[in-house]
């Protein structure tokens, strides 16, 4: 990675549970299956980079999911109100606050706000952006620059597509 390279990771919360209408939106924990992808998903962005810092969505499903990397993985975490049911362009200006010093940054968050962020950076995805999946952008320059074709997707990985062993 060079000097001004950075890495920005989306990585949507996994499935969630609809099981209690008495919760709030924001109160509803992982559902059995997003428990299950959540840690196979933390294992391959482990293996893939290791961000300098995490900026989460305060839902309990969003806390949750990035609670399966944060075992494994020392990072400093942040939660941040405006990552909640955001618009791309409010999730951007969330990047953009990045301090200089951090090269790869996470944000656990929600649909559509991040495949919206994703096509305004890098263009569209060939596919939806399903739960506990994720998109590494890669940047040039610095956070507080960074605009609508300011990224290119580096990867994208969906639960279902990881290889056996994860």
């Amino acid at each position: 990675m060079s000097a001004s390279s950075r890495t920005l990771l989306l990585w949507r919360h996994a499935k969630s549970a609809w099981n209690d209408p008495a919760l709030a939106d924001i109160d509803r924990p992982l559902a059995p299956r997003g428990a299950a992808a959540a840690p196979r998903m933390a294992v391959w962005i482990g293996e893939q980079w290791q961000p300098d810092r995490a900026v989460c969505s305060p839902a309990k499903r969003t806390v949750q999911t990035l609670e399966y990397f944060t075992a494994g993985a020392a990072v400093p975490v942040g939660y941040d109100h405006r990552i909640y049911e955001a618009a791309w362009a409010d999730l951007l200006a969330v990047v953009r606050e990045t301090p200089p010093s951090v090269r790869t940054l996470m944000l656990v968050g929600h649909n559509p706000g991040f495949a919206d962020l994703t096509a305004a950076l890098a263009g569209p995805l060939p596919r939806k952006f399903p739960t506990a999946a994720c998109a590494a952008l890669s940047i040039v320059g610095d956070w507080r620059g960074l605009a609508p074709g300011g990224a290119s997707l580096a990867a994208f990985q969906r639960p279902k597509a990881l290889p056996k062993g994860y």
